[in-house]
């Protein structure tokens, strides 16, 4: 399942922050209404995601097309399993900044987690084409091919991503099976 990939990479997500749009936001805590951005990404942080949620809201309702804060948003909503909302931030997100490569990617895990493999490849291509050493991005897409069926090219990104990080265990151990799945 595509979930797994998401938590696995989690050091590229908590790059970004995440936000959602409700009418008159208000941050949890009054006391956060001035650096609202910094607590939201704080919250995250601490796995605290009601309390990051709702200070990225207040955010976004003062600063709707901040990138950062669009992508915070879209990680808490993962993080709360909500895949569709994550993906209506990260698309408002890519619409305002199409050339950054941890937003498609981010978004192909949403795809990812929703069953839509082919889309998430396509995420996953435009995350690769912007940042070709991307190896997170590079083992999600041979998950995803994986999920399709086309083992031959999963197996190609799983070594071009230990190559571009060869301490990657999970995805030695994508390899081992798929090599051992071929083998049979």
């Amino acid at each position: 399942m595509s979930m797994l990939c998401w938590t696995r990479w989690w050091p590229v997500v908590v790059a970004s922050l995440v936000t959602s749009a409700v009418a008159n936001p208000l941050p949890h805590d009054p006391d956060h209404e001035a650096e609202a951005t910094r607590w939201c990404a704080a919250h995250i942080l601490r796995n605290e995601l009601h309390e990051a949620l709702s200070d990225c809201d207040y955010a976004l309702s003062k600063q709707p097309d901040d990138v950062q804060l669009l992508s915070n948003r879209g990680t808490i909503h993962m993080m709360l399993r909500n895949p569709n909302a994550a993906l209506a931030d990260l698309n408002r997100a890519i619409e305002i900044r199409p050339t950054e490569a941890r937003l498609h990617y981010n978004r192909g895990l949403a795809h990812g987690s929703l069953g839509h493999h082919r889309q998430a490849i396509i995420d996953y291509d435009e995350a690769i084409r912007l940042w070709p050493e991307f190896y997170a991005a590079l083992h999600n897409r041979g998950y995803e091919y994986e999920m399709v069926g086309d083992e031959e090219t999963a197996l190609r990104d799983y070594e071009a991503a230990l190559r571009a990080q060869p301490e990657l265990q999970e995805t030695k151990k994508r390899i081992e099976a798929l090599k051992r799945r071929r083998s049979l």
